[in-house]
């Protein structure tokens, strides 16, 4: 089945925690779901330690429907259970979640219910004629594909992106180093920034290495007859569009620029820097460029 993505204001891609029965839980169901866009689901307070401030959960009930909230620090709650008017067609079917017994099939609806209506109406289908998701008695874990309509898309439950306990770091990268660079300078000549150590931080995981560091455009733009050039080997070779390859997370890339004229000290300008990951995510890293003018200090003999 061909997965794909809908670029929209909330987009949820949502794999459903192992099931875990705990004697005597107030919600049975536990562990967490990730979205690539929206980040971390929670099934259960106990996960993140909320408990004391939210109690919240989802339960397999014993008669396999599946009650309670799910949890969303970008969308809120997702409700489980208690829902009514729910959509029709394409082979759904009008009820809230149920584990059918005979297919092992997760029938029904579930509800995201910070939604508008205003083009977002929230519904969770969780099977349907082109898709379903699936309930295993032998590890109470869930396999398959549930779909959220044009805003929500499509919906992974497959147990291999499935974790457990505390959330692992988020996939992908930051860059890390100063927030701002002087440029001093000596009357009206050109000169060289300082230089500043940048470092692509992976946060505990390889997940886009390698990782190309680029130069987006300064902002705002320079003043007529001011030229900026950058340089990411500390110096030693300047270009108006410079780029490097990370390939581990011990190198970093020594980052300066070089104006031909001085500007005013009046105006702070905000440099760039853009990291690719083999894997097309992202990181940026703005750093401000602060003109200062070299005053010599004099003492009377």
């Amino acid at each position: 089945m061909k997965v794909s993505f809908l670029k929209i204001i909330f987009a949820l891609i949502f794999f459903l925690s192992p099931f875990v029965v705990s004697a005597g839980a107030e919600h049975n169901m536990s562990g967490w779901a990730w979205s690539s866009n929206i980040g971390w689901i929670s099934f259960n307070c106990t996960d993140d330690n909320s408990c004391v401030t939210s109690n919240y959960g989802v339960n397999k009930n014993t008669d396999n429907t599946l009650t309670g909230y799910a949890w969303s620090s970008n969308i809120g709650w997702i409700q489980f259970g208690g829902l009514s008017g729910f959509p029709t067609g394409d082979g759904t079917q009008a009820k809230n979640a149920e584990i059918e017994g005979s297919s092992h099939n997760l029938k029904g609806w579930a509800k995201a219910i910070s939604a508008d209506n205003n083009g977002w109406d929230g519904w969770i289908s969780l099977s349907g004629s082109q898709y379903s998701v699936d309930f295993s008695d032998s590890n109470s874990k869930f396999t398959g594909y549930a779909w959220g309509s044009s805003v929500v898309g499509w919906i992974s439950f497959n147990v291999t992106d499935v974790v457990a306990g505390p959330p692992p770091v988020t996939p992908g990268f930051n860059l890390s180093g100063p927030s701002s660079l002087r440029i001093q300078f000596i009357g009206q000549n050109g000169a060289d920034s300082e230089t500043g150590a940048y470092f692509v931080d992976n946060g505990g995981t390889s997940y886009s290495l390698p990782v190309t560091i680029s130069v987006d455009p300064i902002t705002p733009s320079l003043p007529s007859g001011v030229t900026i050039l950058y340089s990411l080997d500390s110096g030693a070779n300047f270009s108006n569009s410079p780029s490097v390859v990370i390939s581990n997370y011990s190198s970093g890339v020594g980052f300066k620029a070089r104006l031909n004229k001085s500007v005013a000290t009046t105006t702070v300008y905000t440099m760039h820097l853009k990291g690719t990951g083999q894997d097309g995510k992202t990181a940026t890293r703005d750093v401000t460029l602060s003109p200062v003018l070299f005053n010599p200090l004099y003492e009377e003999s």
